[in-house]
């Protein structure tokens, strides 16, 4: 496999409350390749979008908030560069499509306007030459009549058609690499399938590497070619996405398979499949204490979990797991 197009090592991000530091990312290491979908899953608040906005930058070491490691990309440590360094980056080098559409544009400017900006900043031309590009990147990510959706503004498209105004920015200077948080969040379900559908094809017209942020495994199953688990700010699992929806090792990661939805099959009894759910919350980031932090949830906890963190160690030729019971790592007796 060739050298990855992003690479994340140690990266920890915390912010500064008024409880005290809170870690929302704690020792993250991923790799990106290009052509490839890498999935970050996990429930919400677990430090999915905390590492995105950590790769773009988006979180700076001000106002009680640090980011700390490295984050790799195109052979340039993008962790500590000054703001200036950044902007040529973002957009042009990696592009992100944030989960909330109305909320990232602009209300009291038309679509052309804003696709326009993006263009110019890093691909200076004409009036003309820019006006043109943007109506192409419009037809690009199927929007009818681009011209004339070029002098709307974002109220009078819908939630679909935003979202692919988003995409339509988020591309509009070729980027190596695509961040997705969250990219169908409130679409119904028909939309959802055609945005991560037009993301897919996007993504093998250009090889392009994706980032695709999400909590819905079924859309994992689909798209992804890997796969990160996340819980409490770390990875507990990775792999290759059929190998893990085939063999989960981690004890949260079945449990998030377990609780997809499963068609009834013709003739099965209605609530025959009953969904199993997961006892228990996500911890409080503010009182992680020592051990695994899913040992609370678990029903495999042995006692080392309560007194040492496990490591992210191979379980297969492709996969890696945090778990003391799955990987020959210290073992215990089962917690009482």
């Amino acid at each position: 496999m060739t050298d990855p197009l992003l690479q994340i090592r140690n990266l920890q991000t915390s912010f500064k409350t008024e409880g005290g530091l809170l870690h929302a990312v704690n020792g993250v290491s991923l790799d990106v390749h290009a052509g490839e979908t890498l999935a970050l899953v996990g429930e919400s608040g677990c430090g999915k979008s905390a590492t995105a906005f950590s790769v773009l930058g988006l979180i700076q070491n001000h106002s009680g908030s640090r980011v700390s490691g490295s984050i790799i990309y195109d052979g340039q440590d993008l962790v500590g560069l000054p703001t200036r360094a950044l902007n040529a980056i973002r957009g042009r080098k990696i592009g992100m499509i944030f989960q909330d559409p109305m909320t990232s544009l602009n209300p009291v400017l038309t679509i052309g306007s804003q696709l326009e900006e993006a263009i110019r900043t890093h691909k200076p031309s004409g009036t003309a030459a820019t006006r043109q590009h943007a109506a192409a990147m419009l037809e690009r990510v199927q929007i009818p009549d681009p011209r004339r959706c070029l002098k709307l503004f974002p109220h009078e498209l819908s939630g679909g058609m935003r979202q692919r105004v988003m995409i339509a920015i988020a591309l509009s200077c070729e980027p190596g690499l695509l961040i997705a948080d969250e990219p169908t969040t409130a679409l119904d379900v028909t939309v959802q399938r055609q945005i991560l559908d037009l993301i897919d094809n996007l993504k093998r017209e250009s090889n392009m590497g994706v980032m695709l942020i999400t909590h819905d495994m079924g859309v994992v199953a689909q798209y992804a070619n890997r796969v990160a688990v996340m819980y409490a700010g770390r990875v507990v699992e990775t792999g290759q996405a059929a190998d893990l929806f085939r063999v989960a090792r981690h004890p949260y990661t079945r449990g998030l398979l377990a609780s997809m939805p499963i068609p009834r099959r013709a003739g099965e009894a209605r609530g025959s499949r009953r969904l199993v759910e997961l006892p228990g919350a996500v911890p409080d980031p503010l009182s992680w204490g020592k051990g695994c932090h899913f040992r609370p949830r678990c029903a495999e906890a042995l006692e080392v979990c309560a007194r040492q963190t496990p490591e992210l160690r191979a379980s297969n030729d492709t996969g890696t797991v945090a778990c003391f019971a799955h990987t020959g790592q210290p073992s215990g007796s089962v917690a009482q």
